[in-house]
């Protein structure tokens, strides 16, 4: 793998990260290294950010380490973005993932169906099986269904539907905001 890809694909992680909830820290310990080795081609891995709409993204992440470990001054949006970070965790938190998610669903009512009713790619991911028997979907929705009946995945699913229905949709557009000046539209 190039330099130049390896960094895309480092972004293009964090991006994922960052829009299901959250990205923890140490991406950005990651990035601050790669950004600070000695002969490597930055113009090349910008210009692959810039074909994949990475680039806004990748520099708003740039800043961040700057500020972190080189002690940049902070702007209005790396202050938002740190706190996103250091409330999300390692691997986000629910109300982020909720935010993010509810307006690309339609609101409330069509990200509670989107959950309830997981689309057939994402099925096909956790049943492989409905790669050769497409028919068997609907009983594969069934039986994700009853995964319900584990208390831990239960206590999980009530949180997310708590977080769901006490958004505000204020803060749902707060949210929004916050991803499109990260350049995550």
């Amino acid at each position: 793998m190039t330099d130049a890809f390896f960094y895309f694909y480092h972004i293009a992680h964090m991006a994922k990260h960052f829009e299901v909830g959250g990205c923890g820290i140490k991406p950005f310990i990651d990035l601050w290294l790669l950004d600070n080795l000695e002969g490597v081609d930055k113009t090349k891995r910008d210009e692959i950010l810039e074909k994949a709409n990475l680039i806004k993204f990748a520099q708003k992440a740039r800043e961040m380490s700057e500020i972190w470990f080189n002690n940049k001054p902070h702007t209005a949006l790396t202050e938002k973005l740190e706190n996103y970070v250091l409330r999300g965790g390692v691997y986000g938190s629910t109300e982020n993932r909720v935010a993010f998610q509810q307006k690309k669903k339609g609101g409330k009512i069509g990200y509670f169906f989107s959950r309830i009713f997981a689309p057939y790619s994402k099925l096909k991911r956790y049943y492989p099986i409905l790669e050769k028997h497409p028919i068997l979907t609907p009983f594969m929705q069934v039986r994700r269904w009853f995964m319900l009946c584990r208390p831990s995945v239960r206590k999980m699913a009530k949180t997310e539907l708590v977080n769901n229905k006490n958004l505000t949709k204020a803060q749902a557009n707060a949210m929004q905001e916050f991803k499109k000046e990260m350049g995550l539209n």
